[in-house]
C-alpha cells in the first residue's frame, strides 16, 4: 500500500456524481490507532553506507491512521442524503468527523452552479474524540446552505494533554550509589527472571543491543564478534574506519540492588482519552536491571550514526551508554495482565550517562532518558533524574532517583512474561521510600526551531521573560503586590549572595529596577521575571502515597504552572559556589502552582520553589534539576527533575522533561 492509511470509514465515495443515499445508518465506529506512529517519528541510519532514512509516507501529524468518518465523499458532485443518521462515531486519538467532503485542490474550474451535497432529515450525534469531532468538514465542494442536520454536541478533549495509557514510576530512596558486577551469577540470574532464559537468547539479545549501537551511536565491531566473545567478556570496538580503539562493550551486568535498592512503586493504566484510569497500590516492586554498556576508553571515542551524524560527537573516558532488560518482580492489578509475573521491559539509552549534571557544593547528578519497550505495553520513554550526595558524616554516598516511564502506544496481541519469581523480597524491609511522590512531565511542542538547546538549559521558547511574570504573580499566586513581589526578587538576590556565594550581588541595590525589567550583573550575567510557556505542557501525572497506600491518576491537564524570577549567566561566566560557573547556568526561585493539587485533587495549590543547585548543560545538553519546594498540607519537599536535549525537526521543538515532587525522607 503506497498511500497514508484512512483511518476507519463508515461509506466512501469516490468521482461519483448524481448519488442518492437515503434510510442509512452509519455507527459505532471505533478506532484504537496511534495518533502518530512512533517509527515516523525516528530517524535511522542504513548500514555500513551510514545514509540517513526517515519514514515519509504519511504526514506525521495529520493523524489520519487514528480518524474515525461516518462518510467520506472524495471529489463527489450532486449528492443527497436523506434520512440518514451517522452516531456513536469514537477515536481513541485522533479526530472524528461525521461527513468529511473533500475537493479537487488541483482544479482551477469554476464550480458555482454545482450542486455539490445537501442533507435532508439527518442527523449527526455522539461524536467522541480527544483531537476534535465535527459534524460536516468541507474542502473544496458546495454544501447546501440549509443543512439539514441535527446535531448533537460533540465530546472532545485535548489530546496533547491527556494522560498516557501507562506511567510506571521506579525509584531508589536514599541507597547506595549504582553498583554492578559481571560474572556467573548475573548471567544465572537473567535466565531466571526473564524471557530470555537461555544463553542462545542472551547472545541474541547482546545482538540486538549491538545493532542499536552500531545504528544509533555508529560503533563497530569485528566480523563476527558477537559469536566470538562469551556473554561475560569485554568486546572490543573499532572507529569508523575500522581501527582498534581502547573502548569496549562490557560483559553481561547486572545491577547490585543489594546496594542500590532499585525499585517499581507504582504503574498506573489509563485508557486511550485519558479519562479513566486504575493503578496499583504504592509498593515495593524489586527490580532487577541487566545489560551491556558502552565503556569509552582513555582515549574517547567519537560517536557517530543517528545521534553523531557524520561530524560525531566525542563521548569522553568515566561517561557510559547502557542498554538492557528491566524485570520488575510483583506488579499485581487485576483485570489487566499485571497479575504478580515479572514485568519485563528492555531499554535502550539515547544519550551517554553523565556523572556531572549537578555540581553545587556535595552534590552530583545522573539522569535517565531511554527509549523503552515492552510486549505488554508498546513502546515509550523512561526519563528521571538522580542525586548523589553524602549522608551527614560524610563516609559514604547516598543515592535518590525518580524517573518515570511512559507508554502511549497500543499493542494488538501483547504477550505476558510467564516467570514469576521473588527473588529479591528480602530487600523490600530495608528499601526506604518517601511519604508522597508526585509525578510530572513537559512533553509540549514548541513551533519554532530558534532553540539554543545546545548552550542553555530552559530553552528560550520555553520561558516568557519580563512583563510576563507579573501577570502570573497576580493572576495565579497569592503575591498580588508590587511590594509582595519586591519582596519575594529581594529575597532571591539575597539567596544568590549568601547561598550562592554570588558576592557581586547587593540584595539592596536594585529596588529602583522595575520588576519586569532585566538586572545587568555584567559580562551578560542577568536576572529577569520568567513565567514557563504553557505551550511547554507542564502538567502533573501521578500521585503516589507511601507503600500499600493509593497511587492516583490526576486530572487530564493538571498544569503545572511554574513562575519567578532567574539568573542566567552570561558568556564571560560568573564565580558561585562552584568556582567559576559557564554560560548559560541557571538559579530560579519561584511559585508553582498546582492544579488539583491538593490532597483530595479538588483545589489548586501555591507552592514555593528555589534552586538548591545550578543548572547547567552537560556534553549531551541534558541537564538536571533539584529544587527545595513547599507544600501546604506534605510540608518541605525536594524536586528532581531531568531535562534531555529535545527533539527538533521540520514541525518543531519537541520537549521530553520528567520529574518528581517529592515530599518526607527525601
Amino acid at each position: 500500500m503506497f498511500h497514508p492509511m484512512q483511518g476507519s470509514v463508515g461509506i466512501k465515495l469516490v468521482e461519483a456524481s448524481n448519488v442518492r443515499i437515503n434510510n442509512a445508518e452509519v455507527s459505532n465506529l471505533l478506532n484504537i490507532g496511534d495518533f502518530s506512529n512512533w517509527v515516523c517519528r525516528h530517524k535511522w541510519q542504513a548500514q555500513p553506507s551510514s545514509e540517513e532514512i526517515r519514514a515519509y509516507t504519511a504526514d506525521i501529524n495529520s493523524g489520519q491512521t487514528a480518524m474515525v468518518r461516518g462518510f467520506k465523499l472524495v471529489r463527489t458532485d450532486r449528492v443527497q442524503f436523506t434520512n440518514v443518521h451517522v452516531h456513536s462515531l469514537v477515536s481513541e486519538e485522533g479526530s472524528v468527523v461525521g461527513f468529511d467532503i473533500v475537493g479537487d485542490t488541483n482544479d482551477r474550474t469554476d464550480h458555482s452552479d454545482d450542486v455539490g451535497v445537501s442533507f435532508k432529515d439527518v442527523s449527526v450525534q455522539t461524536l467522541s474524540a480527544p483531537n476534535e469531532a465535527e459534524a460536516v468538514k468541507s474542502t473544496g465542494t458546495p454544501i447546501d446552505a440549509s443543512l439539514g442536520i441535527n446535531v448533537g454536541v460533540p465530546d472532545e478533549i485535548q489530546a496533547n494533554l491527556r494522560n498516557p495509557r501507562v506511567i510506571l514510576n521506579y525509584q531508589n530512596v536514599n541507597a547506595g550509589p549504582f553498583t554492578t558486577y559481571t560474572n556467573q551469577t548475573s548471567l544465572d540470574l537473567l535466565m531466571k527472571v526473564t524471557s530470555i532464559d537461555t544463553e542462545e537468547k542472551v547472545r541474541a539479545f547482546r545482538g540486538e543491543i549491538m545493532g542499536f549501537f552500531s545504528v544509533h551511536y555508529g560503533l563497530r565491531f569485528e566480523a563476527n564478534a558477537n559469536n566470538k566473545y562469551s556473554l561475560l567478556e569485554s568486546i572490543p570496538v573499532l572507529d569508523k574506519n575500522g581501527y582498534d580503539t581502547d573502548s569496549v562493550i562490557s560483559g553481561l551486568f547486572a545491577v547490585q540492588n543489594d546496594v542500590m535498592k532499585y525499585h517499581g512503586s507504582s504503574l498506573c493504566l489509563s485508557d486511550a482519552r485519558g479519562e479513566s484510569s486504575k493503578c496499583t497500590s504504592a509498593g515495593v516492586y524489586p527490580l532487577h536491571d541487566f545489560g551491556f554498556l558502552f565503556i569509552p576508553g582513555a582515549s574517547g571515542y567519537i560517536l557517530h550514526g543517528a545521534f553523531g551524524k557524520d561530524q560525531g560527537q566525542l563521548i569522553t573516558q568515566g561517561s557510559l551508554i547502557a542498554t538492557g532488560i528491566y524485570s520488575f518482580e510483583g506488579f499485581n492489578l487485576p483485570g489487566t495482565m499485571l497479575d504478580g509475573s515479572n514485568l519485563e521491559i528492555k531499554y535502550y539509552g539515547e544519550c551517554p550517562l553523565d556523572y556531572r549534571p549537578v555540581k553545587t557544593a556535595t552534590l552530583g547528578g545522573l539522569y535517565i532518558s531511554c527509549a523503552v519497550e515492552s510486549d505488554i505495553f508498546g513502546k515509550g520513554i523512561s526519563t528521571g533524574g538522580f542525586l548523589h550526595r553524602f549522608n551527614d558524616d560524610f563516609s559514604q554516598q547516598v543515592v535518590s532517583g525518580y524517573p518515570t516511564m511512559i507508554f502511549d502506544d497500543y499493542v494488538h496481541n501483547p504477550k505476558p512474561i510467564t516467570a514469576r519469581t521473588n527473588y529479591q523480597d528480602y530487600l523490600i524491609p530495608s528499601i526506604q521510600h518517601n511519604h508522597i511522590r508526585i509525578s510530572y512531565v513537559a512533553d509540549g511542542t514548541f513551533k519554532s526551531l530558534l532553540s539554543a538547546i545546545e548552550a542553555l538549559p530552559f530553552i528560550k521558547a520555553q520561558h516568557y521573560t519580563n512583563e510576563a511574570v507579573l501577570e502570573y504573580f497576580k493572576f495565579r499566586t497569592s503575591l498580588q503586590t508590587e511590594e509582595k513581589i519586591l519582596a519575594f526578587r529581594k529575597k532571591f538576590l539575597t539567596r544568590l549572595r549568601n547561598d550562592f556565594h554570588i558576592d557581586i550581588i547587593n540584595p539592596d541595590a536594585y529596588d529602583e529596577i522595575p520588576l519586569d525589567g532585566v538586572i545587568d550583573l555584567g559580562g551578560g550575567s542577568h536576572i529577569t521575571g520568567y513565567v514557563v510557556n504553557e505551550d511547554a505542557n507542564q502538567r502533573v501525572l501521578t500521585l503516589q502515597n507511601e507503600p500499600s497506600g493509593p497511587t492516583t491518576v490526576f486530572p487530564s491537564a493538571s498544569f503545572l504552572h511554574e513562575g519567578g524570577f532567574r539568573l542566567v549567566v552570561g558568556r564571560a561566566g560568573l564565580n558561585t559556589v562552584d568556582g567559576r560557573s559557564p554560560f548559560g547556568t541557571t538559579i530560579q526561585e519561584g511559585i508553582y502552582v498546582m492544579e488539583n493539587g491538593d490532597s483530595t485533587m479538588t483545589s489548586d495549590v501555591e507552592m514555593a520553589f528555589h534552586s538548591l543547585a545550578l543548572v547547567d548543560l552537560n556534553s549531551w545538553s541534558t541537564s538536571v534539576i533539584y529544587n527545595h519546594v513547599e507544600h501546604p498540607e506534605y510540608g518541605e519537599g525536594r524536586v528532581v527533575a531531568a531535562q534531555p536535549m529535545p527533539l527538533v525537526d521540520n514541525d518543531g521543538i519537541h520537549l521530553k522533561i520528567s520529574g518528581s515532587l517529592v515530599f518526607g525522607n527525601f
